[in-house]
């Protein structure tokens, strides 16, 4: 055919459009871009966008000049900004449950410290194992977080995406879900903005967080309508709750080469989370379904009891080698001395072993005894021989069995043989490898006096550090102040307590290191010269080594909270019926167990006391779990009133939407238009950025200064008159309803309600000032005089203000 014959050519457009081939892709912002690390089109290789932290008010002018100058965007604080996972990520032995990819992001810049080797890591976070996580602070902190990232197209050079084809953008948070095996994320699901549910949509995160689609909910629509009390017709949301993106305006230094989109990240809520799903109507049903949840949460939280008995075995060994361990004598010197006493004739070999079972709970009866507080004096600190040397020279075996008496004082270093080998195999009966127990009943009984014992000597040493830091610090050791005691009536009877408990010991050695590692600012370092902690010799080890092992004992004990309140009232009736009668009567101490024990200084209470002596012992066994597990799960259906109680008590609770208890993470989208009205518009994604837990309100590491002015009394007596003709009116007005009225006498007991007419009172808001600040100093001076609040000394500053002097 010839060319003059060809049909000519037609441009076709197809049936079906196709998108454009544009790729689009995220970056970290430009002001932070590495320029030898190039974007990516990889979905799972999304740029994350940085968490930018802002101190103060002015956070937006401080961003806006960090993007024009990066090296001014603020550095980052070791201990402000990074915080230990929160506890409900870790189970009762601190195992992370969280996957190995929630981990922190190399942070930007971190203001240098002055540490001891071991206590940062290379980049400037503190060490622990699970790793630190970032942490953001609340707007009462006055710390604002900012994410930012770009908007690029995969071509040569990367270039912006046309600002004006940006149609939308947001942030979405999501909160981690408690699973080791790999990354799952919840996502926030509310209709009213004001209640709603952390919800793990099937599919994880949906394409378009503004149409999320019927399949997301798994099948669980009816069940998440019941919980967040929706009618069957009404239909679920649609869309994620996203934190508004803005573009960076192109007015900023270098930004109108960039479409940067950048927002507010919001850790603060009033939004609050609803029941996870609705209580059982029936009293009977409410008992049952308590003690099925308890069950499965102890169930979990119990389970690694291999893991923990090795870690509570190995540290115990440690403690006691420290404060009561001797050496052990070998099984000739053992025989040798039983051939002895049994060759001086006074004790039949068929009572030898009675008899010495009564010698040794007297020699640790004798230890109780060496370790009781008395004022102004601080209880032996020696080593172990000299302290079981002491305890076995006691006097009171005169006032004893006579014919033991002589042959104790006839025999004296073949009894200390036979004492030492009772007490080592004791002692091997707890720490045996394999952490079977002990067949033998008397060393057990023998055991547990022996940790007693090492317990009331850990008291004794703390006692004795704490004055030594105290004569460092202040000039005076304060002695009698740090032993002294003080009188507990209970059914007529006065007991004398030691004033100060072990843990107490404990908080304020501990926040006395802390203060004295303080470099900087210059007003916040210490008075003091560096500490010497070197005295009295062994003091400080045997410090750590009880905090060693309270460390373990503590999260099993606050797994058992999960049971609720049956788990302590089963701790408490041990501890009153079982094992504090059980020490008191072995080892010959008075009556009323609980308030005789406290009496040398033991509170059986407190960690690591109650871990060690009453649940879950030395060498817990899965039995042990079990056996507590099943006790506390059974109480709520034994006791159906206090089920139901509990019950109504956890439905009332208010649990916001963000909290200080898990682990959350930020991924931010855009949607952006396509080139012509024809093409649909594409959304991108950018990748997490990195985990993050959120302060406790209460979290003074990031909190600001705040100053309260109290009253200028002599000003405020003179205004008075002038109130009136200042038309001021400085009142705050309390409405009191009939019959809700009280009588205040004077004494507090003397309080009443009263009866009659209702009233109105206003009170200058001057007057309401001064008496919350007398009312609050009364009680600081009433909690630093009590047990375990001495601590609080430390967050009290009283500068003294110049006052100028009259012309």
């Amino acid at each position: 055919m010839s060319a003059a014959l060809a049909p000519a050519r037609r441009l076709t457009v197809p049936a079906t459009r196709r998108d454009s081939r544009e790729i689009l892709v995220t970056a970290p912002p430009f002001f932070l871009r590495d320029p030898a690390a190039p974007p990516t089109s990889d979905p799972a290789l999304a740029a994350s966008p940085p968490l930018l932290s802002f101190d103060g008010a002015d956070f937006m002018e401080d961003f806006l000049a960090g993007t024009a100058a990066p090296e001014r965007l603020p550095r980052l604080l070791a201990w402000r900004d990074w915080a230990e996972p929160p506890a409900s990520m870790l189970d009762a032995v601190g195992t992370r449950l969280h996957p190995t990819s929630v981990r922190r992001a190399p942070p930007l810049a971190v203001e240098p410290e002055t540490e001891a080797a071991g206590v940062l890591d290379a980049d400037g976070i503190p060490h622990g194992d699970p790793a630190w996580l970032r942490k953001l602070y609340l707007p009462l902190h006055l710390r604002f977080t900012l994410v930012a990232f770009d908007l690029l197209c995969e071509r040569q050079g990367w270039p912006r995406v046309a600002r004006s084809r940006i149609l939308g953008s947001g942030a979405v948070v999501r909160r981690l879900v408690r699973d080791p095996a790999g990354e799952r994320w919840e996502d926030w699901i509310s209709v009213d903005g004001k209640r709603g549910v952390w919800f793990e949509l099937a599919g994880g995160l949906p394409a378009d967080p503004e149409a999320i689609p019927a399949s997301a909910w798994g099948g669980q629509d009816a069940t998440l309508k019941a919980r967040l009390e929706l009618k069957a017709e009404t239909p679920l949301p649609t869309a994620l709750d996203s934190a508004r993106l803005s573009l960076l305006p192109a007015t900023v230094a270098g930004a109108a080469a960039h479409s940067t989109l950048y927002g507010l990240l919001p850790v603060l809520s009033a939004a609050e989370q609803v029941q996870d799903e609705a209580p059982p109507a029936l009293a009977a049903d409410i008992a049952a379904a308590m003690a099925a949840e308890t069950d499965a949460r102890l169930t979990a939280a119990w389970s690694d009891a291999p893991g923990q008995r090795a870690a509570i075995r190995a540290a115990l060994s440690n403690l006691l080698a420290l404060t009561v361990t001797r050496s052990a004598p070998t099984d000739a010197q053992v025989a040798a001395a039983r051939n002895s006493i049994l060759s001086f004739g006074m004790i039949p070999s068929s009572t030898l072993d009675a008899t010495l079972r009564d010698v040794v709970r007297k020699v640790i009866a004798d230890g109780f005894a060496a370790l009781a507080p008395s004022a102004g004096v601080i209880g032996p600190t020696g080593d172990p021989t000299t302290f079981w040397s002491k305890a076995e020279h006691s006097a009171q075996w005169a006032s004893g069995n006579p014919t033991v008496a002589l042959s104790f004082s006839a025999r004296l270093s073949d009894w200390r043989v036979l004492i030492r080998d009772r007490l080592r195999r004791a002692i091997d009966g707890v720490l045996i490898p394999t952490g079977a127990p002990s067949t033998d009943a008397e060393l057990a009984v023998i055991a547990r006096g022996v940790m007693a014992v090492a317990l009331l000597r850990v008291r004794a040493f703390r006692l004795a550090l704490l004055a030594n830091l105290h004569a460092q610090m202040f000039g005076e050791a304060d002695t009698a102040a740090l032993a002294a005691v003080t009188p507990l009536t209970f059914k007529g009877v006065t007991y004398q307590t030691p004033a100060a408990t072990t843990g107490a010991l404990s908080v304020e050695i501990e926040a006395i290191y802390g203060l004295d590692t303080v470099t900087s600012p210059a007003e916040a370092v210490p008075t003091w010269s560096p500490l010497n902690r070197s005295q009295p010799a062994n003091a400080d080890a045997v410090h750590r080594a009880a905090l060693a092992l309270e460390a373990l004992f503590s999260p099993l004990d606050e797994a058992g909270a999960a049971g609720g309140s049956a788990y302590e009232t089963r701790l408490a009736k041990l501890i009153v019926d079982e094992i504090a009668p059980a020490i008191t009567g072995a080892f010959g101490l008075p009556n009323d167990p609980i308030h005789r024990l406290r009496t040398f200084g033991l509170d059986l209470f407190e960690q690591p006391a109650r871990g060690l002596l009453v649940f879950p012992g030395p060498t817990p066994q899965a039995a042990t779990f079990d056996a507590m597990r099943q006790t506390v799960a059974a109480s709520y259906t034994d006791s159906v009133p206090v089920a139901v109680a509990e019950s109504r008590g956890r439905a009332r609770a208010h649990r916001l939407r963000y909290d200080h208890d898990n682990v959350f993470a930020v991924w931010c989208w855009a949607r952006v238009a396509g080139h012509t009205p024809c093409e649909k518009a594409k959304l991108v994604w950018t990748g997490r950025s990195e985990p993050f837990t959120i302060a406790e309100p209460t979290d003074i590491l990031g909190a600001k200064p705040v100053t309260i002015q109290l009253p200028d009394l002599a000003k405020l007596v003179r205004d008075i008159p002038r109130i009136a003709k200042a038309r001021a009116k400085p009142f705050a007005g309390f409405n009191t309803p009939p019959n809700s009225g009280y009588n205040v006498g004077d004494d507090p007991k003397d309080t009443s309600r009263a009866w009659g007419v209702g009233w109105i009172c206003s009170f200058a808001i001057p007057v309401i000032t001064i008496c919350a600040f007398i009312l609050f100093s009364i009680i600081f001076s009433i909690l630093i005089a009590l047990p375990g609040f001495t601590w609080m000394l430390l967050l009290k500053f009283c500068i003294p203000i110049p006052v100028p002097k009259k012309s």
